[in-house]
């Protein structure tokens, strides 16, 4: 990664540490923001509790965010933006019905905070958004499974890096 480049990931990467180094390597950053393992901070440094500023947003609209995220190992925050994506309410109760399926499954019961954050897409990126904006980064985000499945399938139908 360097100059020039963008890192395209899923939550499974929202880790500070990583972002950090990424940017420190002057690339750019665009996932998906899992809000139990990303926390994010406002310019004083003050850790930002998103629902409240998002309760109100109506369904299926898009909202930018400015926000800080610092990794624990470095004292220098890298700035970003959230853009926060409210699910249509049809959407929203389809992805908590598949959260208690799944739960139900296991046995156990799912969390407040895994329900609310089911009625959204929040992706945070370090591009500006002068420069792309928040319904052009949700697409670049979107185009991102349909190109994992097609390299799942190749190493499938190859018999690679199984």
């Amino acid at each position: 990664m360097g100059p020039g480049d963008i890192a395209l990931a899923d939550r499974g990467y929202a880790d500070a540490t990583p972002i950090v180094e990424t940017v420190r390597k002057q690339a750019e950053v665009v996932l998906r923001r899992s809000p139990a393992h990303l926390p994010v901070y406002d310019g004083d440094g003050q850790r930002l509790d998103l629902v409240p500023q998002l309760r109100t947003q109506p369904w299926a609209t898009l909202r930018t965010l400015d926000v800080w995220i610092r990794a624990p190992s470095s004292t220098q925050g890298v700035h970003g933006d959230v853009h926060a994506y409210r699910l249509s309410e049809e959407q929203a109760n389809q992805a908590r019905r598949r959260i208690w399926a799944q739960s139900r499954q296991k046995g156990r019961t799912p969390k407040d905070a895994t329900l609310l954050w089911a009625g959204w897409v929040l992706v945070f990126t370090t591009v500006a958004p002068s420069l792309l904006g928040a319904e052009t980064i949700s697409a670049l985000y979107r185009v991102r499974w349909p190109i994992e499945i097609a390299i799942k399938r190749w190493k499938s139908v190859l018999d690679v890096g199984t």
